[in-house]
């Protein structure tokens, strides 16, 4: 299953975490970036387990 959203100010990063909690058996990955303040990353995680947690500079068409 893949959803879109947007967010105010950050990623919603720990929203996904207490999801992943809360449903263990699933695999989530979260991709985001933001134009403004010029970063992107990528957190992806099962359970409690969490494989990647990596933010970076971002430099694309939207903004940065």
């Amino acid at each position: 299953i893949k959803y879109s959203f947007d967010t105010a100010w950050s990623p919603p990063d720990v929203v996904i975490k207490e999801l992943a909690k809360q449903y263990p058996e699933l695999k989530m990955q979260l991709r985001y970036w933001e134009g403004g303040m010029a970063f992107q990353g990528r957190l992806r995680l099962k359970g409690r387990k969490v494989y990647e947690e990596k933010r970076w500079d971002y430099s694309g068409p939207k903004g940065g």
